[in-house]
């Protein structure tokens, strides 16, 4: 309630009263617009954590016209040493799902529990509440269909009307790469499903042959470098690296010798709750922490994302190469019936960006 005086029949708000008001709208309005422009500059690192399991399709030019690109990568984030020491530890672990809680008073002994919590807290501050790390490793490299990460048991116990879970970020922390390796991390920052990597059915800027512009980001295994991302994200790892303009695929895949063919990270999810059935903490909690093998974050070397220079060309002129996106899980987590999706793409620039050893690459 406001004071007000009498107006024939109305009742106004006194004139001094009416300037506070007429003040406050306007800081209310000044201060709405700073914070949609705040919370989307921030939209990789908060994140939705639930999306609907049916997904209506989406012109990817639509949203990533709204949407800025979130993804992070850095270098030298551990030291050489340091990964060795955590691939070791990564090898003891071998096909481990773990998920352990970031506390304001107790830090795990295990070292790649305490790495990552030492990351977390140079990129987001220490933890102030209980948060939760999954994470798993890998030393092969192995292809790995575009897919964004859910609560996976969560979402196998319950009703395909309930949304699936997803984490706030996504990690891959890189510790040894092999000579020969070739498998980048390839993002879609913009892509929850793969019918989103399709055009809306109202879309014409685009033919029947041709799909509308859609963001991928490549980032190159370098042993020392981490990529964080929306946890919605849709990611995938190629094997072969030009797998996706491939016919068909002949002959067995090498893992060994490991010094040219491992492929040996950290992949690991941040969530608000812990995902479903997977233990947690298994690994000793203290209040000493052992020495942390993460190196201090003015140490980091945040590596740029590139623009391009295509992004508004005509799909006909630049995107003539149809890439074949293979997905993974069923049809309600693609969101679309067939196991895999064409893009038409730039055939040289997406080449480069799968086989480089160590630049990151923008496409659309």
């Amino acid at each position: 309630p406001v004071p007000s005086e009498q107006n024939g029949n109305e009742t106004q708000p006194k004139p001094f009263i009416r300037k506070c008001l007429g003040v406050a709208k306007e800081f209310k309005e000044r201060e709405m617009t700073r914070m949609v422009a705040l919370v989307a500059s921030f939209t990789g690192v908060l994140g939705l954590s639930l999306q609907p399991r049916s997904h209506p399709s989406v012109s990817l030019l639509d949203r990533a016209s709204t949407i800025p690109t979130s993804v992070g990568v850095y270098d030298n984030v551990v030291s050489p040493q340091g990964c060795q020491r955590l691939h070791q530890q990564a090898v003891t672990n071998g096909l481990g799902h773990f998920v352990c809680s970031r506390s304001p008073t107790q830090v795990s002994t295990n070292p790649i529990e305490s790495v990552l919590d030492a990351i977390l807290t140079q990129l987001e501050g220490p933890a102030l509440t209980t948060q939760y790390v999954e994470y798993w490793t890998r030393q092969e490299w192995r292809h790995i269909e575009a897919h964004a990460d859910i609560d996976e048991l969560r979402a196998r116990a319950s009703s395909e009307q309930e949304p699936y879970r997803y984490p706030r970020n996504g990690h891959v922390l890189y510790l040894d790469v092999g000579t020969e390796v070739r498998g980048p991390t390839c993002v879609f920052p913009h892509a929850t499903t793969g019918s989103q990597l399709l055009p809306a059915p109202d879309d014409t800027t685009v033919d029947a042959t041709h799909t509308s512009a859609v963001e991928l980001i490549t980032v190159p295994a370098v042993a020392g470098r981490l990529l964080r991302f929306p946890g919605e994200a849709l990611h995938a790892v190629p094997r072969p690296t030009d797998l996706w303009m491939l016919p068909f695929v002949s002959g067995a895949p090498k893992f060994d010798p490991a010094e040219e063919w491992g492929r040996s990270v950290v992949l690991f999810n941040t969530w608000e709750e812990p995902p479903l059935d997977i233990p947690l903490d298994v690994h000793p909690h203290t209040g000493e922490e052992e020495r942390v093998y993460c190196n201090d974050m003015e140490l980091w070397e945040s590596v740029p994302i590139p623009g391009t220079t295509n992004r508004n060309d005509p799909p006909h002129h630049t995107r003539t190469k149809a890439a074949k996106i293979y997905l993974l899980g069923d049809r309600i987590r693609r969101d679309c019936a067939d196991r895999s999706v064409k893009l038409y793409v730039n055939e040289e620039e997406l080449r480069h960006g799968l086989s480089s050893a160590k630049d990151i690459s923008r496409l659309w």
